[in-house]
Order: structure tokens, then sequence, then C-alpha cells
């Protein structure tokens, strides 16, 4: 009887990865030049009857879930660039909150508009977060507002939640040419060239 021995493979790192966080208003936005993308994904009935406007992230059972619900603001918009939330979640690496989500480099002005979620309407998505070994938080920083208009943004209730730590990078074959840039807060994919 002959034993084989088979190694066993680490898992491959899971690097920061495109926020995505498609979203359509339901009424046009009139202070938009236009231009933009659309998404497809209209906000749904926020079966929840949470008080207020709240932005929350839950991890269970290693599936990731963020929700936008507006229980009783009736002017409540969301910044977007082509159809997309400009919204991205963090986690806590030591005592400093990190991005592990970025967007894409934008520099047509006509991409960025506002999304509209009507009263007890709801956003619900799915972010592919694996959970890894670091025991930490994460948390989702947004903008909202009347307008959602302003430098700084908005953040959820952090909540508990295990990640691969190699989320706090970039992957290698792409931080060969870019960077993931926080000078305009959002984080964002940038060339070097350009940054």
């Amino acid at each position: 009887m002959v034993l084989a021995f088979i190694p066993l493979l680490a898992p491959a790192p899971t690097y920061i990865s495109r926020a995505s966080y498609p979203a359509k208003s339901p009424i046009r936005d009139q202070v938009s030049p236009g231009g933009f993308a659309e998404s497809v994904n209209l906000p749904q009935p926020n079966t929840a009857k949470t008080p207020n406007t709240t932005a929350t992230v839950a991890q269970v059972d290693g599936v990731t879930t963020v929700t936008l619900a507006n229980q009783d603001n009736p002017n409540l918009w969301f910044r977007a660039a082509d159809g997309n939330l400009l919204m991205w979640l963090e986690a806590k690496n030591g005592k400093k909150w990190q991005p592990i989500q970025y967007h894409l480099w934008i520099t047509c002005g006509n991409s960025y508009h506002r999304v509209n979620l009507p009263e007890g309407q709801n956003f619900e998505f799915h972010p592919k977060i694996v959970s890894g070994t670091l025991q930490t938080q994460i948390r989702l920083a947004f903008y909202a507002g009347t307008d959602a208009v302003g430098s700084e943004p908005s953040y959820s209730a952090p909540t508990n939640a295990r990640i691969d730590p190699s989320q706090f990078l970039l992957d290698p074959q792409s931080a060969v040419d870019h960077v993931v840039a926080t000078d305009w807060v959002i984080p964002t994919l940038m060339p070097k060239r350009n940054h």
C-alpha cells in the first residue's frame, strides 16, 4: 500500500475590489447635465419599516448585505456616476479605516448624477466580500442628503466581520500601473502616471 501526500493549497488572496452598487432613480435628476449611463435597478418597498434614513452593513454566514432604506425623507438623493452609487466599504486595519472597495476613474463630468430613493423604499446589495482570517469591523461610506453634494461622506454603523487581510491591497497585476487613490475621498483606481 502506497500513501500519497497531497499538499493543502492555501486559498487564493482576495484583493480590494470594484465597488458595484447599481441603482436607478425613479424620478429625473434635474440638477445633472445628463449624458450618464443608467442602471435598471430601481428601489424596492422597504418591508423592514426602519425609522428615518438608514444605511446598514451585515455579514451573516459569510454573505455581506448592504441596505439603504428611506422611511420618511421626502427628498433623499445619493451621488452616483454612470448608474453606480458612489459608496464603498471600509474595514478597520489596526486603528485605521481603509477602503476594501474602489471606484473607477471617471474623467467625464456628464457621468456624475444623483439617484433618488423615495419614502418607504430601499436598495439592497450583496457585495462579494470573501470571509477570511482577519476579525475586524466593516462600514459603508456614502453620500446622501437633499442634494447629496458635499465633500465628506456619511458612514453606517460599523459591524463585526471576517475578511481576508489582502483585501486592503490592490492585486499585483493591477498594481504595476495603477494605484487606489484616496485624495478625492472616494477611493479611485487611477493610472500611476495620473496620480
